[in-house]
């Protein structure tokens, strides 16, 4: 017990609740965002020093950007997309930072389903043709996995009816019929399978290994004038991470950690099942928060020849690996 107080006095000496440091953090309810909720609920983003205020959106990104860019938010974790790299042409100052999600080998967060009353009819990318699917939006990672998909068969997704919607109202629509097809995220991933609403085509990990799907960014403020606490917040993120990993990947975490970042993830998305939850297919997070550049150029120039991206950014000037760096001085690197 002494030794608890003793700690507990040199914590406040670091970092007094005064001098707490707040954080506002745009997310996305998903899995992806994993390392941010357990950061968040274990209590690393107070360790550091940080009062971090977790803001929710239904949708995979795009929809932090105004805020991001207007102050209201520090930090935005969400989908990559033409809308990201579009706002960063006409000027909104931001700095993509870490890794928040990709489609490593082994992971399976990310998949192509259908509902079920037409699964067994899509045999190949062929049997697409003409029927409704959904993505999150024009120009998101999901939709190059889609459009990667269709390419084996001769299609683009012009051949498609191509359907804009949250990954929560495509759920509704796999059940309801309106929509045949959507690439969808855990937990709704396994959520609509374990209902009998859908079946899964393939996942995208196999379609478009490694791609860099969901990233961590700073607004330019938050990052230039707050740069100590940028850094801070990225030790946390890295202990949320690897809490994940010992989790879900190499399922090493002791049973009390198993069943505390299970509950934590459940507080924050739809899945309440903890269970079904533990069962569901892991998300690719990178141990040292690095993000696949190559991936995001090949995106980028796929958004180019869609016309959804007309000038392309400079992206030496808003991908920014410092912050994580600084932080793996403190965390260390894992191989």
């Amino acid at each position: 017990m002494r030794r608890l107080l003793i700690l507990g006095l040199l914590l406040l000496l670091q970092f007094p609740a005064a001098a707490q440091e707040k954080v506002r953090v745009g997310v996305s309810t998903t899995m992806s965002t994993a390392g941010i909720f357990i950061a968040h609920d274990r209590g690393y983003f107070a360790k550091q020093g940080l009062s971090v205020e977790l803001v929710p959106f239904a949708g995979s990104g795009p929809e932090m950007l105004p805020a991001l860019a207007g102050g209201q938010l520090d930090v935005g974790a969400g989908n990559l997309s033409a809308r990201m790299y579009n706002a960063i042409v006409r000027g909104v100052a931001l700095r993509i930072v870490a890794d928040k999600g990709s489609n490593t080998p082994g992971s399976g967060y990310l998949a192509l389903v259908a509902r079920k009353a037409v699964a067994a009819d899509i045999k190949g990318p062929a049997d697409l043709k003409g029927r409704r699917v959904a993505v999150t939006g024009p120009g998101v990672s999901q939709e190059v996995v889609l459009d990667r998909y269709l390419r084996r068969g001769g299609l683009t997704v012009a051949d498609v009816q191509l359907v804009f919607m949250s990954y929560q109202d495509a759920a509704a629509g796999l059940a309801s019929g309106a929509i045949d097809a959507t690439v969808q995220i855990e937990p709704l991933l396994s959520e609509g399978i374990a209902r009998g609403d859908s079946v899964i085509i393939e996942r995208a990990a196999k379609i478009y290994p490694n791609q860099q799907s969901a990233v961590i960014a700073f607004g330019e403020n938050f990052a230039t004038n707050r740069r100590h606490v940028g850094e801070r917040f990225m030790v946390a993120y890295l202990q949320g991470v690897r809490d994940y990993h010992s989790v879900f990947i190499t399922k090493t975490a002791r049973p009390a950690l198993a069943d505390e970042v299970a509950r934590s993830i459940a507080k924050w998305t739809s899945m309440r099942n903890t269970a079904l939850l533990r069962r569901a297919a892991p998300v690719g997070l990178n141990l040292n928060g690095l993000l696949n550049v190559s991936s995001m150029i090949k995106d980028l120039s796929w958004y180019e020849s869609r016309g959804y991206v007309k000038e392309r950014p400079p992206l030496d000037k808003f991908i920014d690996h410092s912050f994580v760096q600084a932080a793996l001085t403190k965390v260390g690197k894992m191989p």
